[in-house]
């Protein structure tokens, strides 16, 4: 599960990091990229939060 989510993490920080660099000169799509990257990265660490207090929240049974 960890493993799933490292993975995607990384394929979402690359993804942004290119719309960034190609289309930094469009304003509106790095505020979107970095909005979308906040909201992940918040959702990952309190995933990752709740797997540290009681890991049968996340993990199956």
């Amino acid at each position: 599960m960890r493993e799933f989510f490292t993975v995607v993490l990384f394929f979402f920080v690359s993804l942004s990091l290119i719309f960034i660099l190609f289309y930094s000169s469009n304003v509106y799509i790095e505020l979107l990229c970095r909005y979308s990257l906040s909201l992940f990265t918040s959702f990952l660490s309190k995933g990752y939060m709740l797997e540290t207090l009681d890991p049968d929240i996340l993990l199956p049974h």
